[in-house]
């Protein structure tokens, strides 16, 4: 076991009677065992193969790398060696890059930079917290996903609502699709032909005076808001007509005052 630590550089272990140290042989699967060889920079050739007693020692990994019981420790699945001489010496002399902060002006000689935490920070914790962001990403995605078609929903019960609304509500609506209601209540034949009444008799009728102001001494310039639309308002008229139902009953099948439908 004493010579199998050549197959890292530069690295001095051997085997212990103390079990500081253990050594691991390298990982069966060709793409594991692939980084292996790209972490301790070790090609396969006329100066190396590896072979079973081919192994790294734990100075190697780091303690995360390992998972325990009360007896023993076992490397984790997919763990790769990362603890290198020129690893060490590559994080101590790495430069953080010029990254300014967003909120820091650009000329700013402050000597506490955003940029300065990052001497001292592991690399496998930046990939870490690069992970967790998109993670936290991935998860945000299906809630707006969700939050938009809810609002698409809302969108649609709140027409259906409206449709319903008219449907319900006593007036010329409600009987489109029913020209044998139409007749009954109008004595008009169809829901086409009253229609088609209503727009030749439109433009005389949105100027006509109503019977408010015809007993007033003055007409207000702003004029009465109507709380009906003109062809209810005919239809109402025809209805009162046709069936001489009281203004009382007129008031409450069109949901009005029953100034109005006086």
């Amino acid at each position: 076991m004493a010579a199998d630590h050549f197959c890292v550089p530069l690295c001095t272990s051997v085997a212990r009677n103390d079990g500081s140290l253990s050594f691991h042989t390298f990982p069966k699967p060709e793409a594991l065992r692939k980084r292996w060889k790209v972490a301790i920079r070790r090609d396969e050739g006329p100066f190396f193969t590896i072979t079973r007693k081919s192994v790294v020692c734990s100075k190697h990994f780091r303690p995360e790398d390992y998972k325990y019981t009360p007896v023993r420790r076992t490397l984790k699945q997919g763990s790769v060696p990362s603890i290198f001489p020129w690893t060490l010496e590559n994080m101590k002399s790495r430069k953080a890059p010029a990254i300014r902060h967003p909120l820091m002006p650009k000329n700013s000689n402050s000597s506490e930079s955003p940029t300065s935490s990052l001497l001292d920070c592991d690399p496998h914790e930046e990939e870490e917290d690069s992970l967790s962001a998109q993670t936290q990403t991935d998860v945000s995605l299906p809630d707006t996903q969700h939050l938009l078609k809810r609002i698409l929903e809302l969108e649609k019960e709140k027409d259906l609502l409206k449709q319903q609304l008219t449907i319900e509500r006593f007036g010329l609506e409600r009987f489109a699709g029913n020209d044998d209601l139409i007749q009954y209540y109008t004595s008009f034949r169809s829901y086409k032909l009253f229609r088609q009444f209503f727009e030749f008799v439109k433009p005389s009728a949105s100027n006509m005076c109503s019977m408010y102001y015809a007993c007033a001494n003055a007409i207000s310039l702003a004029g009465r808001p109507r709380n009906m639309a003109l062809i209810d308002e005919m239809f109402m008229f025809f209805v009162r007509l046709r069936l001489g139902l009281p203004e009382q009953d007129l008031a409450v099948r069109f949901n009005c005052h029953i100034s109005t439908a006086s």
